[in-house]
């Protein structure tokens, strides 16, 4: 009697796509994250969406400490009202003793990582910055190089630092709030990959600075950052002579 061996190759072939399966999801938590080398930048900014602990401003504060940038932009989408994200981390930091002098906040009205990423490059291509130091959490950051990097292109250069929080990147199915995060943050990179290659998203040239306040009218940044006079706007030409020295 002869016997069929086709069973057993049917069984070794799922068991070895399900080892492929879990291989692929036991590495997925990495793939989420991006860490550059450190290195000192003239900027940084911390991007929306802090947690209630305020990771992101905390891991700015103790980069700051550690000599890695010397002035922050703060990224701030309106959440209550007429209140931005900004102005909360902007109260912990100097609060915590971080210099008021080098914290410019960045008001917007950004819905996306995408469109954020739209006013925080025009702004720095207003200032003349040649490389951005982005801050981040840690699961947000793979998908925010991307969209940076692509959006910004050459200019500025584009590098990221994480915060940690309460996503371990390696052990991210053995708790609820991380599993949360590991789904959502794999759905908005899908649609990403799809929006950058299918939506027109593009950084436009403005001619206004949206920070507050005006790096241009403070004299303690170093002069390399201000433009000549006759390179800014009339508008924002007027303002300035109209702030109290």
């Amino acid at each position: 009697m002869r016997v069929s061996i086709r069973p057993v190759w049917i069984y070794f072939t799922a068991l070895l796509f399900l080892v492929l399966i879990a291989a692929c999801l036991w590495k997925s938590g990495d793939l989420l994250v991006n860490i550059d080398p450190p290195q000192h930048v003239r900027w940084a900014v911390v991007l929306a969406g802090e947690s209630r602990d305020m990771e992101r401003s905390e891991t700015a504060l103790a980069l700051f400490r550690d000599g890695r940038f010397d002035s922050l932009i703060l990224s701030g989408p309106r959440c209550f009202r007429n209140h931005h994200e900004s102005e909360f981390s902007s109260e912990f930091l100097t609060g915590n003793g971080f210099p008021k002098d080098r914290i410019f906040q960045l008001p917007n009205e950004a819905v996306s990582t995408a469109t954020e990423a739209i006013i925080v490059i025009q702004q720095a291509r207003l200032l003349g910055i040649d490389t951005l130091l982005v801050i981040t959490s840690n699961y947000h950051s793979a998908r925010a190089h991307k969209i940076f990097k692509k959006l910004a292109g050459e200019t500025p250069v584009i590098r990221l630092a994480v915060a940690e929080s309460g996503f371990d990147p390696k052990a991210w199915w053995s708790y609820r709030e991380a599993r949360v995060i590991w789904v959502v943050e794999w759905l908005k990179t899908l649609m990403t990959s799809w929006e950058i290659r299918h939506d027109n998203y593009s950084v436009e040239q403005s001619g206004s600075i949206l920070l507050e306040p005006n790096p241009r009218a403070v004299k303690t940044l170093p002069a390399a950052v201000a433009p000549p006079v006759d390179s800014i706007p009339t508008a924002v030409r007027d303002s300035l002579k109209k702030r109290p020295t």
